[in-house]
């Protein structure tokens, strides 16, 4: 990365499932606070229990509230309610933002295999960025809507995923069932 990818502004609140002791959060985890300061934005990662997922996206969705982004693997989306009206109601479109000439913005995005694809497209409408895994289990990020044409996040978010990737990958744990952390003294995730 040569540059800081976001220029400051609000929090960044994002919701993904975890499986396994839950890492402090902000202002007690030093990792978190690294990988902000080389992001240039703050970024609070909310991590919800793996097993209730499908519980906590319900409430949420039901009640509109969501963060400004939201991983959603896909054997969730058959346990939520009318997700697909969700989807339409509170995410961003992102379809004009991402086709023709506007994708070469992204060339880490235009990277990902056609099927991975599959669970970002809603009524023939792109609304979020696929997370390919090496396993079998697609997954998703779903940005709230308002959020990419001028609104006052706009300037702050990272400017490509490729950059933010480079950034987290550099100091990414491997946990305690690969050794022991991320190879710090202690590790500032699990503490190890």
């Amino acid at each position: 990365m040569t540059e800081q990818p976001g220029r400051g502004g609000p929090q960044i609140k994002t919701m993904t499932p975890w499986w396994g002791p839950t890492p402090p959060g902000l202002g007690r985890n030093s990792y978190l606070t690294a990988v902000n300061a080389k992001l240039g934005v703050e970024v609070n990662p909310s991590l919800q229990d793996g097993v209730t997922y499908a519980d906590k996206l319900n409430a949420m969705l039901g009640a509109r509230d969501v963060p400004d982004l939201l991983s959603v693997p896909n054997w969730e989306i058959d346990k939520i309610a009318r997700f697909s009206d969700a989807v339409r109601a509170l995410f961003e479109d992102l379809t004009d933002h991402l086709k023709g000439d506007a994708a070469k913005a992204y060339p880490y995005l235009a990277s990902l295999p056609t099927g991975a694809w599959e669970y970002s497209v809603w009524g023939g409408r792109l609304y979020a960025v696929p997370f390919p895994t090496d396993g079998p289990f697609a997954w998703a990020l779903f940005q709230r809507s308002g959020r990419t044409s001028g609104g006052a996040r706009s300037s702050s978010w990272p400017r490509s995923p490729r950059s933010t990737r480079t950034c987290t990958r550099r100091r990414r744990p491997t946990g305690p069932a690969g050794g022991g952390g991320c190879g710090t003294s202690p590790c500032p995730v699990c503490g190890r």
